[in-house]
């Protein structure tokens, strides 16, 4: 028996899965035991380790769910968010130093992953992060902050029900955004994303340049003071405001008049 539960182990590190499917099958061979089957019924119901695995993976039950994902990822030559296999999130980073700088805390239902030190302490710092997110994983808010020279997101597919990203320079690659609500914050720098489906698009910049090259949302929201804005596709519903950049949906511009882009500005920041 002990040897089954080794090889489960080791199918599940293989797997990049955690333990809660061995505590289960440890729970049901104390059951088998009292019930008068010996360790031989046991693992013929069991099944190989291999094939638990795989069930397991293929099983929709197969989640694990965070309510909040933090992700703060400053001063770095590059970041990179990817969806990987399993329903763990591992991090990544090209040296101990960067390594050193960073830290993270993993309950139950949060994850957050933010420098030990204040930004201003990080600047000099040079390396990257890889963050690995399983496709497994229910994310309730993912909030990604930004402060990077580049940024790879171009591997990452996981559908999130509330995304943020924050960005204040750098330049950013996306294939694609899936969520029921995103809200998108640049302040400089090149964006690029080749596809978001939403339910509810907002986006906020200052002067950086946005490009988005499938849009597929309800309902759009986009605030612009001196960047440019350029999406191709649809929207149900949508509001503008442009300060002195542009705004252009499917190579036609859409802006507000100046008087009453100030005014929205002004609303959105409280003021």
């Amino acid at each position: 028996m002990d040897n089954f539960f080794e090889e489960l182990k080791s199918e599940l590190d293989k797997n990049n899965l955690d333990y809660s499917i061995l505590d289960k099958y440890k729970r049901q061979a104390l059951l088998g035991k009292e019930a008068g089957l010996s360790d031989k019924e046991i693992l013929k119901r069991f099944g190989s380790p291999h094939e638990i695995v795989m069930n397991y993976i293929n099983n929709s039950q197969n989640k694990k769910e965070y309510k909040e994902i933090s992700l703060n990822l400053v001063s770095l030559d590059k970041s990179i968010i990817e969806t990987v296999e399993g329903n763990s999130i591992k991090v990544l980073y090209s040296s101990d130093e960067v390594k050193d700088l960073y830290e993270i805390e993993d309950t139950s239902s949060a994850f957050t992953l933010e420098p030990k030190r204040k930004i201003k302490a990080l600047r000099q710092c040079k390396g990257a992060i890889k963050v690995q997110i399983g496709k497994n994983i229910v994310i309730k808010n993912l909030e990604i902050n930004l402060v990077n020279k580049n940024n790879d997101f171009t591997s990452f597919t996981n559908f999130v029900d509330e995304l943020e990203i924050h960005s204040v320079n750098g330049k950013i690659n996306i294939t694609s955004l899936n969520a029921n609500s995103i809200q998108l914050s640049f302040v400089s720098g090149e964006v690029l994303i080749n596809k978001i489906k939403a339910k509810s698009l907002d986006i906020d910049n200052v002067s950086s340049t946005i490009e988005v090259l499938n849009l597929e949302v309800k309902e759009l929201d986009v605030s612009n003071v001196s960047g440019e804005v350029n999406l191709y596709g649809k929207a149900e519903s949508s509001d503008y405001s442009n300060v002195s950049g542009k705004i252009l949906l499917n190579d036609e511009i859409v802006t507000k008049t100046i008087g009453q882009a100030i005014k929205d500005a002004l609303k959105r920041r409280g003021l």
